[in-house]
């Protein structure tokens, strides 16, 4: 999924606003780096990691739901996923445990990052192999330094 570059993009994250100059980001969103997946039902979401994550030189690719996602990953392997919990018919977790159950996909490094700050989410993640887990609203320069340690 891609958007229309605007001279200054604003996004809203509940109460917080960020704004992106996209044109002084323009060579490094040219630039090819890691393969990201990012799966999140909420295109407010999606936009946000997406501009992020191209600004840091990172191809991006989407899935709004876990059936999406799953297709993408039967013909291709990202080098992380960032993956939202609470989607419809196939929430985050139940994906992770997928993931983890696919023998090419089982050492994929995931990053959690979700609206849910329930610790019995965190723990299962964790036990699925999730290598870091994220509060939205989410301070994207950590999600950023986790995402370069991690690669």
């Amino acid at each position: 999924m891609k958007y229309a570059i605007f001279p200054q993009a604003y996004l809203s994250v509940g109460e917080k606003f960020f704004i992106f100059d996209l044109q002084t980001c323009e060579a490094n969103i040219m630039a090819k780096g890691a393969k990201i997946l990012v799966i999140d039902d909420s295109n407010t979401n999606v936009v946000l990691l997406d501009v992020v994550l191209q600004k840091e030189g990172y191809e991006v690719i989407t899935a709004s739901s876990a059936r999406e996602a799953l297709a993408y990953l039967e013909k291709d392997k990202p080098d992380l996923i960032l993956l939202d919990i609470l989607m419809p018919q196939t929430n985050g977790l139940e994906l992770l445990e997928k993931i983890r159950q696919e023998p090419k996909l089982a050492d994929l490094p995931v990053i959690m990052i979700t609206a849910v700050g329930n610790e019995n989410y965190k723990e299962k993640a964790q036990k699925l192999g999730a290598v870091d887990y994220f509060e939205k609203p989410i301070d994207v320069t950590q999600v950023i330094k986790k995402i370069k340690s991690v690669l």
